[in-house]
């Protein structure tokens, strides 16, 4: 006969009062474990970091089961050590995080006893704090459709953000790049919302604040520019070194709002006179000069000969440098 529903009710009831029982009774007896906790320190408000604080401190802490599950799963368990103004220099200090300085800033639930901190000291460089104004500089990641071009001319709104660290560290931050913006399959001007980059995260306070990229896409085109002038830059009066050819082919690319307003006179192909004469091939790669957002796909003939004049019985003669 099956055992009916009246008959396996009292088994569960039973079951269920054991492993209440037997919870409660492993709640109350006493564990240490391992925890890791979030790590921060509080600086005076004139005051940055020079230099990465870790992120988390490893303890070793002790209390009743449901002390240290409540611990873990219910309160807000994190490690703050505050640095007093008194303890800095006036410009550069260089702060000891002891393991009793860990210990101290430790802010756990009462019942919980803090046995061993598993973390080594480590030093922090702290310095005076500054502020300082620097352009946004997006960085894209997007594929533009077969045949269309995304320019370098984006937009952002706002341009330009202030930022505030130490004073060392200001002096290295010239831009602040945004968060890769990655987009595909791009045919025509896109407007997107950005962020700002959290690469020095801890060491320097960057504004919350809401970016509108501009992308200008635009249909690609190709445009070959006949007889461009071959220049010897920086070059004296009355050197010694000619160029041959004198003139070029290029053939560049770009979106065709700027290929159709492209001229002749802003591309410029030159050979550096310092360099001229440090070569010993006769034989140069020159460089092209072009205006933003666009790019050379030839230049013609790729190379170019360095010819020196040479001064013989009042006349001259074009030696070709060896």
């Amino acid at each position: 006969m099956r055992p009916s529903s009246f008959a396996i009710l009292p088994f569960i009831v039973c079951l269920f009062l054991a492993s209440v029982l037997w919870l409660y009774a492993s709640l109350r007896e006493e564990y240490s474990i391992m925890v890791e906790l979030p790590f921060e320190m509080k600086l005076p408000p004139n005051r940055a970091f020079e230099t990465a604080v870790v992120p988390m401190v490893r303890a070793r802490v002790q209390g009743a089961g449901w002390q240290l599950v409540n611990f873990q799963w219910f309160s807000n368990p994190r490690c703050a050590v505050f640095v007093k103004d008194k303890l800095l220099s006036n410009e550069q200090s260089t702060i000891q995080v002891t393991k009793m300085m860990i210990t101290q800033g430790m802010q756990v639930p009462i019942g919980v006893l803090v046995l061993d901190i598993l973390s080594d000291p480590f030093t922090v460089q702290i310095g005076m704090i500054d502020q300082k104004k620097v352009p946004i500089l997006p960085v894209l990641n997007v594929q533009p459709r077969e045949g269309f071009i995304v320019t370098n001319t984006t937009s952002i709104i706002p341009d330009s953000i202030t930022i505030r660290s130490n004073r060392k560290t200001l002096a290295f931050i010239t831009a602040w790049k945004t968060a890769p913006i990655e987009l595909a399959d791009l045919f025509e001007p896109r407007t997107v919302s950005a962020r700002l980059s959290d690469t020095l995260s801890g060491i320097v306070e960057v504004p919350s604040v809401n970016l509108n990229a501009t992308l200008n896409v635009q249909q690609m085109a190709e445009v070959t520019f006949d007889d461009v002038p071959v220049k010897l830059l920086s070059a004296p009066p009355n050197h010694s070194i000619a160029l041959a050819p004198a003139y070029v082919t290029v053939t560049v690319r770009g979106g065709i709002n700027q290929i159709a307003k492209l001229t002749l006179n802003e591309i410029v192909v030159f050979v550096e006179y310092t360099e001229a004469l440090a070569n010993t091939t006769g034989n140069m790669l020159p460089r092209v000069a072009l205006p933003p957002d666009v790019t050379i796909i030839q230049c013609s003939p790729s190379h170019i000969q360095c010819v020196r004049r040479v001064m013989v019985t009042n006349k001259t003669k074009f030696v070709q440098q060896r």
